[in-house]
């Protein structure tokens, strides 16, 4: 995959069982946590089933490349509770 991807974390997209199930392995769970953060260029998130296809395609050499950035932006992002 060529183009950088964006993601912006927002707490309303995302459940805490997707994020645990992420977290703990689950390839899955990644991808689907991921579409729901995916935003084109205009900054709008991407529609899911167009941004699940779109993770989908991630080469295996760049998934965990994609999950650190995922994590960065989860990071500077996320709400304390």
């Amino acid at each position: 995959m060529a183009e950088k991807l964006t993601f912006t974390v927002d707490a309303e997209r995302i459940t805490l069982e997707e994020l645990i199930n992420m977290q703990s392995g689950d390839l899955r769970a990644m991808r689907d946590v991921l579409a729901h953060c995916l935003v084109g260029e205009n900054g709008e998130f991407v529609e899911y089933d167009a941004a699940k296809k779109t993770i989908g395609q991630i080469k295996l050499s760049e998934v965990k490349a994609t999950a650190a950035q995922f994590v960065e932006q989860l990071n500077s992002d996320a709400v304390n509770p």
